[in-house]
């Protein structure tokens, strides 16, 4: 026998059973996207940064800018049911992360000003098997104390791209805007794949996004695997952004020490020109031996 007939909690069920089930896209009001570009077109990609700005860096950036780290949906509802339908562009699954990391959607629910892991939204193994685009589940809200209104976040896949996103509720359930992180304006992260969260177990542990969860402060993710050498075009592309701060690590993709010389002062001036008064972080490569 296979464990999730064992154990129905290592099940990923494909198929939401649950009845009087309402699905909402995401890009609808009142959901509120973060870390992401807005558009409103239901069927567009999700997308980091423009595409035509993440080309001009370099076409392994173009390829990962529609990689969903860091983007997030917030809301509020008194659902006692919350489930998802998500339709992908592809599926590329990493060899060295879970399935959940590089495809799935992590639940969290915010109180005090702190996001809480709630659940997952797992994949199932069959999806990769059948090369399906689409799959379902559900998480069942056993604590609402009472139909009361909650805060919820819900991160997105580290990798991968995401067509769609709808979220299901009760159709009796409320459904209102989340709530607003402390300042109107994001930390933007700019590194390699750790800064986009590879290997990461879910994607809320991402460490944008636990940055995020305690801080309760917005933030996008430019972190682009094997990718991030320091590059003009991408200086300038996030000079142009409108920001509470700015972290920068890239050491381990820009190794050689000639690229650093070449690139990361020039990096730091470009966005100081435009920032003169924002702090901005530099993070060498942690070393663990």
């Amino acid at each position: 026998m296979k464990i999730d007939e064992i154990d129905k909690n290592f099940s990923a069920p494909s198929v939401i059973t649950e009845p009087d089930m309402l699905f909402i896209n995401v890009k609808n009001l009142p959901f509120e996207i973060y870390g992401l570009l807005r558009d409103d077109a239901p069927d567009s990609p999700y997308l980091r940064m423009p595409r035509q700005a993440a080309e001009a860096v370099s076409e392994k950036v173009a390829a990962l800018c529609d990689n969903t780290a860091g983007g997030r949906v917030r809301f509020s509802t008194d659902s006692p049911c919350i489930a998802m339908r998500a339709r992908y562009e592809y599926l590329s699954p990493t060899p060295k992360s879970s399935l959940l990391m590089s495809l799935g959607f992590d639940l969290y629910r915010h109180e005090n000003g702190i996001d809480t892991h709630i659940k997952s939204f797992t994949p199932s193994k069959t999806l990769i098997s059948d090369g399906s685009l689409c799959y379902e589940n559900a998480v069942y809200i056993i604590d609402n104390h009472g139909g009361e209104m909650r805060d919820y976040t819900v991160h997105f896949p580290l990798y991968n791209g995401v067509k769609s996103l709808e979220i299901g509720l009760k159709k009796n359930a409320r459904l209102e805007k989340g709530p607003s992180y402390r300042f109107d304006k994001p930390i933007v992260y700019y590194g390699s794949s750790i800064t986009q969260g590879g290997t990461a177990s879910h994607p809320g542990n991402c460490y944008t996004n636990l940055i995020s969860q305690v801080t309760n402060v917005d933030h996008i993710n430019l972190g682009f695997s094997g990718s991030a050498k320091g590059e003009r075009k991408m200086a300038e592309y996030i000079a142009s952004l409108d920001m509470l701060a700015f972290v920068y690590d890239y050491d381990y993709n820009a190794n050689a020490i000639e690229l650093l010389s070449e690139t990361h002062r020039p990096f730091f001036e470009t966005v100081r020109a435009a920032h003169p008064e924002i702090p901005i972080v530099i993070v060498s490569r942690p070393r663990v031996r």
